[in-house]
């Protein structure tokens, strides 16, 4: 067809890419001009899975005639042919006699992926050649390894791993010594402690993500000093079994992190990091409300987003809170449902007393979308007003007055939710509606 020759491959390259992958299957049959620009389609990417699972995602045993099938379908994939055109692999075997045989197989081939970009394995059982080999693909630049075994071997033969992403679960020994840390830009280290985990690098001059576990006794600037690029910070703390809350005192410090955005972790690292101007979101480990206050030593007007979970939060602390954040324009709070300690009834006040105060409280006039969701469970029953609101007309008058900015807001009790949305432009029309009950709703 002429007009068909007339377009570029590029063109029907990109329309391909579209396609549903049994509707591609039908083009690659069509004729040898397509074949050829879809073939690369169809193998892009490659899930090997050396074991069945039931209907409640259990492990299986692999029957040996199953065995011979995987390894048709495993030589299939690996041809010369076909190897290079995958970009992206996943491999997750089971840890019993027949699927080591599997795993076995694949490691044997991994060396025939030349064109994998990204590779997903959970424990393999990896000998030197498979390490190698692995270091070996040209083009892996994601990499995400959970719980792979790795033998003893010298590893300073071997090719550095030019990756962008590299997420691990397990022992990162052998690993972190492969990286080439100049081409690494987000790195996942949950369940090692990073101050361990990192000692023997130098430094992580690109990464714009990290995330990691610490140890809140031993937390201190020298291992964030490493990472000058990070912009998102995930961190969580070690667990461990304390009477009570440990606060850590960790000095204010302005060379680390010189391009922090987003915070997401424990409280207790905020004196670390709360003073640098180019910090904007927080997003906040479950704690208590007083717990938070008293590491807020200053006002933070740079930050606009913060999402919290309390276990507990009363008028007085959520007041401290609105005034050490006096820039905010989301604010999200929410405290667990059914979480009843034994002194309840002195730390947690009624829902009512705490709606009826929210107007009240110095929100920053810069607010655009609160959202609390307090859920006291059945100690938390109160009625609402006639309109299915827990703020009063007068309320929300004086709230949206105080806060002339406001464009949504959204409270979230045990047995109603309550929504209002301002319409565009900030004049206009007013959307509000209630749930509540047995699911009755007023608008």
């Amino acid at each position: 067809m002429p007009s068909r020759e007339r377009i570029p491959n590029e063109i029907w390259l990109e329309i391909f890419r579209s396609l549903p992958r049994q509707a591609l299957m039908r083009v690659h049959s069509t004729h040898r001009q397509f074949t050829a620009i879809s073939r690369p389609l169809l193998f892009t990417h490659f899930t090997f899975h050396p074991y069945l699972l039931d209907i409640r995602g259990y492990f299986c045993a692999v029957f040996y005639d199953d065995i011979d099938l995987e390894v048709e379908r495993l030589k299939f994939w690996s041809s010369e042919e076909i190897a290079p055109l995958v970009r992206q692999c996943t491999v997750a075997p089971l840890e019993c006699s027949e699927a080591y045989i599997l795993n076995s197989e694949f490691v044997r081939r991994i060396s025939k992926f030349t064109g994998l970009r990204k590779l997903s394995a959970t424990q393999l059982d990896l000998d030197s050649a498979a390490l190698a080999d692995i270091c070996a693909l040209p083009l892996l630049t994601d990499l995400s390894i959970v719980g792979c075994e790795v033998e003893d071997c010298d590893i300073s033969d071997m090719e550095p791993l030019l990756l962008r992403r590299f997420f691990f679960r397990g022992s990162a020994d052998r690993w972190i010594p492969l990286l080439d840390t100049a081409f690494l830009h987000e790195l996942d280290l949950t369940g090692q402690l990073l101050h361990k985990t990192i000692s023997a690098v130098s430094s992580f001059p690109r990464i714009h993500t990290l995330t990691a576990t610490i140890d809140l006794s031993t937390a201190s600037a020298a291992a964030f000093s490493k990472f000058p690029a990070v912009r998102i910070l995930k961190l969580e703390k070690q667990r461990r079994r304390r009477s009570h809350p440990e606060h850590t005192a960790c000095p204010s410090t302005s060379h680390i992190l010189p391009l922090l955005n987003t915070y997401i972790g424990p409280h207790e690292l905020l004196p670390l990091f709360l003073e640098k101007p180019t910090l904007k979101n927080l997003i906040l480990d479950r704690c208590r409300a007083e717990e938070l206050c008293l590491v807020l030593c200053t006002e933070a007007p740079h930050i606009t987003s913060l999402h919290a979970t309390f276990e507990h939060i009363d008028s007085a602390t959520f007041e401290t809170i609105c005034t050490s954040f006096p820039g905010l324009v989301d604010l999200f709070i929410q405290r667990p449902e059914f979480y009843f300690p034994e002194d309840h009834e002195r730390f947690y006040p009624e829902p009512a007393e705490f709606f009826s105060t929210l107007a009240d409280s110095p929100l920053p006039r810069s607010l655009q979308r609160l959202a609390i969701a307090l859920k006291w469970g059945e100690l938390g029953h109160f009625e609402l007003h006639s309109d299915g609101s827990p703020i009063s007309v007068e309320g929300r008058k004086k709230l949206t007055e105080r806060c002339p900015a406001l464009t949504k807001l959204r409270l979230d009790g045990y047995d109603f939710l309550y929504t209002w949305r301002r319409g565009a432009g900030g004049g206009g029309l007013v959307q509000e509606q209630s749930t509540f009950g047995e699911g009755k709703s007023e608008s």
